[in-house]
C-alpha cells in the first residue's frame, strides 16, 4: 500500500483509530484530512518479505513540486503554461512568487532546495520487527494497516485490512526522481538496501583492463530470497492486492517470493554497455560509500543506476540513455526488466500531461501529479 503525501517539513499526525470513509479503513490526520492511498507496487502484486512483513510505499514531493502543482492548479502560473516540470531560474521565480503570495502558515519567502528544483520520491519500507540488524537501516514511525488472518497464517489464502496500528518501518528501496537543467524529463534514479535480494552473474572492467566476472549472490541473508540467484522460479507474483483486500493468485498461498534483481545495475547481458556500466555504478557506489563515515546507515544503500533522455527530449520520442533496464526490485519487482520511461512518459509532448477537466491535468510523467490536491486556494 502506497501513501502520497506533500511535505511541508512538518511531521504528519495521524488519527490512532481506523476512521472509516465510504466503508473503506483509511489514513486520516488529527485535523480530518484524509490521506489518499493506493494497492499495489508497479505491474500489480504485492510483496512480503521472507520472514512475513508486507512492503508498504510511501510518496513525497518538495516544496519546489509542491508550489509547482497548486499554482498549476490555480492558473497563476502562465504566459506560458509550462507544460514541462521546471528547469531554468526563470521558472523558479514564477513558482517562488506563488510561494509569496500564499496566506499562512503556507507562505514561503524562497526554497533551500532550489538547485535540486522539482523532486518526487517513491521509498518502500519493511516492519523492522524480526530484523536482527535494524541499525542497519533508514528508520521511520509510521501508521499502517493491520490484516487478518496474519500474513504469515500457514495456507493462507486471503487477508482483510482489519484496522491500523504504529509500527518502526525500515527504508528497503527508493526512487529519487528530479528535473534539472536542460532535463524536463527529469532524471530518474533508484537505490536498494544491500540486503534486498541476490544478484545473477555480472561483468566488469578490471584495475588491469581486462574483464572480470562477478558470480551469481548465493543464498542466505537476503530480505526477499531464501535461494539466492538461482531460484527456480524467481519474482513469482503470490499476493493480488484488491482494495483492502490481500488475495493469492491461482494456485498460490500468500507468502514471500525469492526475488532476483534480473538487471544488477540497470542493464543487461544483451546491452552494449553491460560491462562499461556495471563497471561505473559499482565504481560510483565504492566512491561514495568511502565519503561516509563507518555506522553511518547510508552506507547500506547502493545507487541501481539512473536514466534519463538524450538533450532533455520527451520520452515517448527520444533516446532513453543512462541505465535503461532500471528497475527497482522493491517497486518493480513483477516489472523486470523495465525502464522507468516504460510507465512514465509524456502525452503528446506535454510531460505534465493534458488539461482534463476538474482534476486539472492527467497523463504525462508523474503518475500523482492530477491527484495531489494544492496546499492552498
Amino acid at each position: 500500500m502506497s501513501v502520497t503525501l506533500a511535505d511541508q517539513g512538518t511531521p504528519l499526525a495521524l488519527r490512532p483509530e481506523t476512521v472509516l470513509v465510504n466503508g473503506r479503513p483509511r489514513l486520516v490526520t488529527t485535523s480530518g484530512a484524509v490521506i489518499e492511498t493506493e494497492e499495489s507496487q508497479a505491474g500489480g502484486g504485492a510483496l512480503i518479505t521472507q520472514n512475513g512483513s508486507l512492503v508498504f510505499y510511501l510518496l513525497q514531493v518538495n516544496d519546489v513540486w509542491g508550489y509547482f502543482n497548486t499554482g498549476m492548479d490555480d492558473n497563476k502560473i502562465t504566459n506560458p503554461v509550462p507544460s514541462t516540470f521546471p528547469t531554468t531560474g526563470g521558472a523558479l521565480n514564477q513558482i517562488t512568487t506563488v510561494a509569496q503570495q500564499a496566506p499562512e502558515p503556507f507562505t514561503k519567502s524562497a526554497f533551500s532546495d532550489n538547485v535540486a528544483m522539482a523532486v518526487e520520491i517513491k521509498s518502500s519500507w519493511i516492519e523492522t520487527t524480526g530484523l536482527a540488524n535494524a541499525g542497519d537501516y533508514i528508520t521511520i514511525d509510521a501508521t499502517i494497516p493491520t490484516y487478518n488472518p496474519p500474513l504469515t497464517q500457514p495456507n493462507n489464502t486471503q487477508s482483510v485490512q482489519s484496522g491500523t496500528k504504529r509500527a518502526r518501518l525500515a527504508l528497503v528501496g527508493i526512487h529519487i526522481v528530479g528535473s534539472t537543467l536542460g532535463h524536463p524529463e527529469m532524471l530518474w534514479a533508484t537505490f536498494e538496501h544491500v540486503n534486498n535480494a541476490p544478484n545473477p552473474q555480472y561483468t566488469f572492467t578490471t584495475t588491469s583492463g581486462g574483464v572480470g566476472t562477478q558470480p551469481p549472490d548465493g543464498p542466505g541473508g537476503w530480505l526477499f530470497s531464501s535461494t539466492g540467484a538461482a531460484a527456480a522460479n524467481p519474482n513469482n507474483q503470490r499476493i493480488a492486492p484488491n482494495g483492502t483486500t490481500l488475495n493469492v493468485v491461482s494456485g498460490q498461498t500468500i507468502g514471500p517470493s525469492d526475488v532476483v534483481r534480473t538487471a544488477p545495475w540497470g542493464t543487461g547481458p544483451s546491452d552494449p554497455s553491460f560491462t562499461i556500466n556495471n563497471t561505473d555504478i559499482v565504481s560510483l557506489n565504492q566512491n561514495v560509500m568511502g565519503l561516509l563515515a563507518a555506522g553511518d546507515a547510508r552506507r547500506n544503500y547502493l545507487l541501481v543506476g539512473v536514466t534519463w533522455v538524450k538533450g532533455g527530449s520527451p520520452p515517448s520520442n527520444g533516446v532513453k540513455v543512462g541505465t535503461p533496464k532500471l528497475a527497482n526490485s522493491r517497486m518493480e519487482m513483477f516489472f523486470q526488466p523495465s525502464n522507468c520511461f516504460d510507465c512514465h512518459s509524456d502525452d503528446n509532448g506535454n510531460m505534465l500531461g493534458t488539461p482534463s477537466g476538474s482534476d486539472g491535468f492527467s497523463g504525462g510523467l508523474s503518475h500523482i501529479w492530477a491527484a495531489m490536491r494544492p496546499l492552498y486556494h
